[in-house]
């Protein structure tokens, strides 16, 4: 059966990155950026879980098998989500001679992200249960700056830019599903155990498949309905956008 969720979590990415691309073909030139991201972020995923459903991936540490092909997708998959939203509140990172400032907050958001990743990838390889526990703590503080960054400037800038509503639906959609991991962490095989792997396996496939192809879905949607900013103008401006 764990098998069986890897090879769906393999198909149900594959059919998410051609339905990103069917949807995204209406959307305007300057936005194609949205959708080849949100397809190669699909595609990458779908790569690990076909890697993992071959016994790739994955390691035996202290009695327990360990899937760290995951962590390894995260690490580039998570940024790329991430570029989605930051392009999003950010339309035109060099407009207003603010281009070093927004570079550094980019940076950041990126930067935070990655260590929260290869932090939980360190804990989970640990053998002993206390460092698995440190280094999830120190993951959940890189979280929490991720979640600042993008609730705190990152909305400010998207209420500048005219994106608003956008951003705030596909942030609350993200920060939400995202926040679901560590839960899953801790009851899963590398905290409490509370969950079987098989069990763990199938939750992790169905709510990677949802925030991969759900989101990428829902922003290629969103910047559809964006205008073409016209010449002098910082960033483009939402023609409509559903709520």
């Amino acid at each position: 059966m764990r098998d069986t969720w890897l090879y769906l979590g393999t198909a149900g990415m594959v059919a998410g990155a051609g339905a990103i691309v069917a949807t995204g073909r209406s959307a305007g030139r300057e936005h194609q950026h949205h959708v080849l991201t949100s397809m190669w972020v699909c595609l990458l995923a779908a790569t690990s879980y076909l890697a993992m459903s071959q016994g790739l991936g994955i390691v035996e540490v202290g009695g327990r098998e360990v899937y760290f092909a995951r962590y390894l997708d995260w690490v580039i998959t998570t940024p790329l989500l991430l570029l989605g939203l930051i392009t999003l509140a950010l339309p035109s990172i060099t407009s207003h001679g603010q281009s070093r400032d927004r570079t550094a907050l980019v940076a950041s958001i990126l930067g935070a992200d990655v260590l929260m990743v290869v932090t939980g990838l360190v804990g989970v390889l640990a053998s002993d249960k206390g460092a698995r526990y440190l280094f999830f703590a120190v993951g959940c503080l890189f979280f929490a700056g991720v979640v600042y960054a993008l609730w705190v400037p990152l909305y400010t800038a998207a209420k500048q830019a005219g994106n608003r509503d956008a951003y705030r639906r596909l942030t609350s959609i993200l920060t939400g599903l995202w926040c679901i991991y560590p839960v899953f962490w801790l009851l899963g095989t590398e905290g409490s155990g509370t969950l079987g792997l098989t069990t763990e396996v199938g939750l992790y496939a169905i709510v990677d498949v949802t925030a991969k192809v759900g989101f990428g879905l829902l922003l290629v949607s969103a910047v559809r309905t964006f205008r073409h900013a016209p010449a002098g103008e910082s960033a483009p401006r939402p023609a409509a956008v559903a709520a």
